[in-house]
């Protein structure tokens, strides 16, 4: 049997998930919670997609939704990189 919880608006992440769809009003949600796992030569790649939208041009928007107790920065606490390829 589905779960299903109500989502509290008046939280932090709700506030900013309807900012978000007032901001962008004209994407239609498609689909959500998207299992992918494509093959890419002899790697396979897998993962989660939490939201996918599709523009008014018929162009696609994959969202990736983030909650977490600190905002997110693209500071680097460990002073390194990955490589350039």
């Amino acid at each position: 049997m589905l779960r299903v919880e109500p989502f509290d608006f008046d939280a932090a992440e709700g506030k900013q998930y309807l900012r978000f769809r007032a901001d962008d009003a004209m994407l239609s949600p498609l689909r959500t919670e998207w299992s992918v796992f494509p093959r890419a030569g002899m790697y396979t790649i897998a993962g989660q997609v939490d939201a996918v939208y599709r523009g008014t041009s018929g162009e696609f928007h994959m969202i990736d939704y983030k909650c977490c107790a600190r905002a997110l920065t693209a500071d680097n606490p460990f002073g390194q990189s990955a490589p350039a390829s």
